[in-house]
């Protein structure tokens, strides 16, 4: 057999099919046709089509561009849950900042600033505490 060791083919298969689905979710969310994400990645619409449906074997190269062109991280392609991590951030932070008048990004600003001085100040103040030991020994 030409299979490596601890490869499945099935969920190879599978994966490629999940993937293809969050590929073709994070599209839709973004509003393009797999016509106008395949010329965004210099890719047909066909091609799109078959990633889309696990048909085809999208290289990693092609997987980056297309998670640049959707604006996401390629981690929402390979995982159903990824903890969300900085990357992430900023862009839900724009989302929110959308439809914000400019007075309303200034106190949102200011808030931030605060909170993150406060988050601070409760971090250092933890880290300066003796640890408790119980009298009992417990």
């Amino acid at each position: 057999m030409n299979e490596k060791p601890g490869m499945d083919n099935v969920s190879v298969s599978s994966d490629k099919k999940k993937m293809g689905k969050r590929i073709k979710a994070a599209r839709n969310r973004a509003g393009l046709s797999q016509e106008a994400l395949g010329a965004a990645v210099g890719k047909s619409s066909v091609y799109m089509s078959n990633v889309e449906t696990g048909k085809a074997n999208a290289s990693l190269e092609t997987v980056v561009s297309i998670a640049n062109a959707l604006r996401v991280s390629v981690d929402e392609f390979l995982y159903d849950e990824v903890e969300r991590t900085e990357p992430a951030l900023p862009r839900e932070f724009m989302e929110e900042l959308k439809d914000c008048e400019p007075y309303e990004i200034r106190a949102i600003s200011e808030y931030l600033k605060e909170t993150k001085k406060i988050l601070r100040e409760c971090r250092e103040q933890k880290q300066n505490q003796e640890p408790i030991i119980p009298i009992d020994g417990k």
